[in-house]
């Protein structure tokens, strides 16, 4: 299906009087492609560019392009992911021929990416912005030790925060992990809500994040280790936020994922890749207040040099208005 897609879009037909028009009357003065995993998107793009002499610019924060296999449920060898593989894959190539600039999300997938495709000069990093504010103002005390969790259950997730909840218990039975989100079916809603120190609420707005944010002790991101190759440029947005936030960060995940490198590296959260790393890092942080807290101002720091929204937004805007303009 995805094939026949691809190669229905190809055909151009869509492309009418009234695509014309609309053109006509938007007049773009630059193109902006978001990265992803169609190859007609970037042979449109490309088109769009070429038609109208416009300046061509990329964000991508995904490596689709140099994944064995493109998605999840994806048979490596199939002729029919193979076909669409090479078809994006020519896609890709073809663009970045064209392309004026790239922004990427991490320093890794530029790395990456710069090696498969070198566009030297072409590129730069603009990581997720923080959307969160400082909550240490408003942080309260709480009774008893609490691990908050916001945000998506999927990808294995679940296992990994099972995994958490009952290491937490083993350290100390009073303590509570606290979850907000939504799960992607029963069984891994089950599988947490059965641990007794687990506490779920299901989806919640951002103003409760925030007040959840403000009653905890520490805030937790988890990746299952079996997830490593599919996800390993992720960088989740809820970590920016975490950095921002100048709550304590315990990151439960293996080190070969490179945002918990990048984490790592500049000392800015607690970081447990098995079990028995984790209970000596919970065993710390929950009898030893200033361990726990010894790397908020470091995230704080962080997350305004690489996370802040107008300084990352200065840097977009300078490099398209200088295609543009120039």
């Amino acid at each position: 299906n995805k094939y026949i897609r691809t190669l229905i879009w190809s055909m151009y037909r869509w492309w009418t009087s009234d695509f014309e028009k609309f053109l006509d009357d938007f007049k773009p003065t630059a193109i902006l492609l978001f990265a992803g995993d169609s190859p007609f998107m970037y042979d449109i793009a490309g088109l769009i560019a070429k038609k109208r002499n416009i300046p061509l610019f990329m964000y991508n924060c995904e490596n689709y392009v140099l994944k064995e296999v493109l998605y999840a449920g994806a048979k490596k060898h199939s002729v029919w992911h193979c076909l669409l593989k090479r078809k994006l894959k020519k896609a890709y190539s073809s663009l970045m021929k064209k392309v004026d600039f790239c922004f990427y999300n991490t320093e890794y997938l530029e790395n990456k990416y710069q090696s498969a495709y070198p566009h030297c000069g072409k590129s730069c990093v603009v990581y997720p912005t923080a959307s969160m504010e400082d909550c240490r103002k408003g942080h309260e005390g709480v009774e008893r030790f609490t691990l908050l969790y916001c945000g998506n259950l999927g990808v294995g997730r679940a296992d990994s925060l099972k995994s958490l909840a009952n290491v937490l218990k083993s350290v100390d039975s009073t303590a509570r992990l606290k979850i907000f989100g939504a799960f992607p079916d029963a069984e891994s809603e089950g599988k947490l809500t059965s641990c007794n120190n687990v506490k779920y609420g299901g989806r919640i707005a951002y103003e409760q994040v925030l007040e959840e944010t403000k009653k905890c002790s520490m805030v937790v991101h988890c990746e299952n280790p079996e997830r490593v190759v599919n996800l390993q440029s992720a960088f989740s947005t809820k970590i920016a936020d975490y950095l921002s936030c100048g709550i304590p960060i315990l990151v439960y995940a293996l080190r070969d994922y490179p945002f918990v490198q990048y984490l790592e590296e500049r000392r800015v959260a607690h970081i447990a890749e098995n079990e028995e790393e984790l209970k000596a890092v919970l065993f710390e942080c929950i009898n030893n207040k200033d361990y726990r807290e010894k790397f908020v101002a470091n995230a704080v720091l962080l997350a305004d040099e690489n996370h802040n929204l107008k300084k990352n937004g200065q840097c977009v805007r300078n490099m398209i208005c200088g295609k543009t303009q120039g």
